[in-house]
């Protein structure tokens, strides 16, 4: 069973590996990766750290508990995940981008989905991208600065509608889209899914959605983790597991 804790600290894959214990902390600001509010955590990423734990422990014989620190927006995870020592992961997956990998070490591709845009439900169907352009216009799309989907967003901007206009954020684009009648953003298939699952009053436009994208756990440069990390993917994304929890 996966030990959990709330303190923010954590330890060296090194350490861990040659004292048979440790403390790796993860840091998210999504309840779609990781959800405390139940009886018991829950979540994409909760699933593959529970695995994840259970491979440490079998293949190095070392007991690893998981800190769970929880972050108001994407920003932050990303800013303290740059100044924290080699500790720290993101439970929140990331798209790889340039900027990105310029900045993190990320792990090999945990899974795809497909890019989604989105709207609040107040917007009509868009059917086509001929029709990006009247329909969008006067509308605000929300992105991440260096996110995969912002790089689609402008895309989209300036080759079927240049009247759309663009702002950056770093809250959750889905709490945004719900809110406000006039927003739209791109984002991956699973957090689409899950926002009908808790019937927010948003809407997809499958005319304009993106092309299928990777998803990767986001490290602090040049982390220890990353190896055994990766290790432990190879395994478990050709197991039973996998196919059970994210497919």
């Amino acid at each position: 069973m996966t030990a959990f804790s709330q303190p923010i600290t954590g330890d060296a894959w090194n350490t861990v590996k040659s004292t048979k214990s440790g403390t790796l902390h993860v840091i998210y600001a999504n309840d779609f990766y990781i959800n405390t509010s139940g009886s018991s955590p829950s979540g994409i990423s909760f699933n593959i750290l529970q695995h994840f734990v259970e491979y440490v422990q079998k293949k190095y014989g070392a007991k690893l508990t998981i800190a769970i620190g929880h972050r108001k927006d994407y920003f932050t995870v990303m800013t303290d995940l740059k100044k924290s020592t080699d500790s720290v992961i993101s439970a929140n997956l990331f798209n790889k981008t340039k900027e990105r990998m310029n900045e993190y070490d990320m792990t090999s591709a945990v899974g795809a989905s497909g890019t989604v845009f989105i709207s609040n439900q107040a917007v009509k169907p868009i059917a086509s991208k001929a029709d990006a352009a009247s329909q969008l216009k006067g509308l605000t799309a929300y992105t991440r600065k260096g996110s995969y989907q912002s790089i689609q967003m402008e895309d989209l901007k300036k080759n079927h509608a240049p009247d759309l206009q663009i702002q950056s954020t770093s809250a959750l684009e889905i709490d945004i889209i719900a809110s406000d009648p006039k927003a739209v953003a791109y984002v991956n298939a699973f957090v689409y899914l899950d926002a009908v699952k808790n019937k927010l009053p948003v809407v997809r436009h499958p005319a304009l959605d993106g092309p299928r994208e990777t998803f990767h756990v986001l490290l602090s440069k040049d982390s220890g983790w990353k190896d055994v990390f990766n290790e432990f993917l190879n395994e478990y994304l050709t197991g039973s597991a996998y196919k059970d929890e994210m497919i």
